[in-house]
């Protein structure tokens, strides 16, 4: 309750994320409004816009809705889409915004992948002919929208336990082509890797190939 309590009685939040070592609440507005608490002292430390329009009154209609935040898979950093097709992530330490990405269109909803490399948006009204594949048909995208080798490596830290195999794949990142990178990730046994983690850094290493 605490929550609802410290801020607009009128707002609703949108979503609702924990961070893995439970510090943290995350909450999103249908304002484009970005909160994030310290869960001991109840205290509000961070409020991020996920869109450029940061002085949205409460009589305007929901068109900036913060659809979706989460906290990064190392819990380092803050990622949240808007209704107006914008994505961005945040330092969690100091606020700095890191990375910002636009998709062509209105976003209806969203969903992250597991460990957060991978993003399903649902797109308002795609152009007469846009249905490329059966995803397309349903007005429905997969995004990479943060790909970097820095993410890539984060992600890998969290999912992947065994410290000598972390080691041994922070060095192909450091020093194997991408396809090489692929390669490596896709020839990990499950033992050592679990699917959901080989597929968003496989997605990574993909983005990044076609960049």
């Amino acid at each position: 309750m605490f929550v609802l309590d410290s801020i607009h009685p009128e707002i609703l939040l949108v979503s609702l994320d924990w961070s893995k070592d439970d510090a943290y609440l995350l909450g999103s507005d249908g304002y484009g409004r970005v909160f994030v608490w310290e869960v001991d002292n109840q205290k509000l430390v961070h409020t991020f816009h996920s869109a450029a329009v940061e002085d949205i009154t409460v009589g305007d209609p929901y068109t900036h809705a913060a659809l979706k935040a989460r906290f990064s898979a190392d819990g380092r950093s803050v990622q949240a889409v808007n209704a107006d097709g914008t994505i961005r992530s945040w330092d969690l330490a100091t606020g700095q915004l890191l990375s910002e990405v636009k998709v062509a269109r209105p976003i209806v909803s969203a969903a992250w992948s597991p460990y957060g490399a991978q993003l399903v948006v649902d797109l308002l009204n795609p152009p007469q002919g846009d249905a490329q594949d059966a995803l397309a048909a349903n007005n429905l995208q997969i995004l990479v929208p943060f790909a970097s080798l820095e993410q890539f490596n984060a992600i890998a830290s969290v999912c992947i336990t065994n410290t000598a195999e972390q080691a041994a794949l922070q060095a192909k990142a450091d020093s194997e082509s991408l396809a090489g990178l692929s390669a490596y990730v896709s020839g990990l046994p499950m033992e050592v890797i679990p699917p959901a983690c080989a597929a968003d850094l496989l997605a990574i290493a993909a983005a990044l190939q076609g960049k």
